[in-house]
């Protein structure tokens, strides 16, 4: 079964969410509302995928989050480079300008 934690932090839609994720067969092993806690989750339970809203409690978006389990747990890099190396894949990591207009509209992105 491939494990998810999954981060968001509107306990109504986190309980849809994890019925959902149960039901496409996955164990949803823990509900964080906060970067903190979702990157030490990445940390420690290593999983298959993380679910993660952009806007979460705290004052560290998704976005940040998402990029230090990338980038200093290392959890996604050797997945990255293997699809890099057999197809056109780009990655960014970063947010669109359209997504970035829709999700932080104070945010000026050129």
């Amino acid at each position: 079964m491939r494990r998810t934690p999954l981060v968001e932090d509107e306990g109504v839609t986190a309980l849809d969410l994890k019925s959902e994720l149960t039901t496409l067969g996955y164990q949803v092993v823990g509900i964080e509302d906060n970067a903190r806690d979702a990157v030490r989750a990445a940390a420690e339970l290593k999983p298959d995928l993380i679910l993660m809203d952009i806007r979460i409690a705290g004052d560290v978006d998704g976005i940040m989050a998402a990029s230090v389990i990338r980038d200093k747990v290392g959890q996604w890099q050797p997945i990255e480079i293997y699809i890099r190396d057999r197809s056109e894949a780009k990655f960014s990591h970063s947010l669109c300008p359209a997504c970035a207009k829709e999700y932080l509209p104070e945010v000026t992105v050129p």
